[in-house]
């Protein structure tokens, strides 16, 4: 019998490659966020705070996937 240790460190392992998996999407909708044509609009702003939101957003994923999906599609949606 293990001591139940193990499901503690794969957690907080998981925990750890969900937040590197959303830093890298997030990463990813700003660069394609950025090389798009610029509206000149005080809104940029916001669009850009929209997108890494909806990426990073994936880091919660394990505990509440369908608010999860609903925040990420939300906020690339809009932009």
């Amino acid at each position: 019998m293990g001591s139940g240790r193990s499901g503690v460190r794969s957690g907080v392992r998981a925990g750890v490659i969900d937040g590197a998996v959303a830093g890298c999407v997030a990463a990813a909708l700003l660069v394609t966020g950025l090389s798009g044509q610029h509206s000149g609009t005080g809104l940029a702003l916001l669009g850009y705070a929209l997108l890494a939101v909806g990426g990073l957003a994936l880091a919660a994923c394990r505990r509440a996937p369908v608010v999860v999906l609903v925040v990420a599609s939300r906020f690339c949606r809009s932009t």
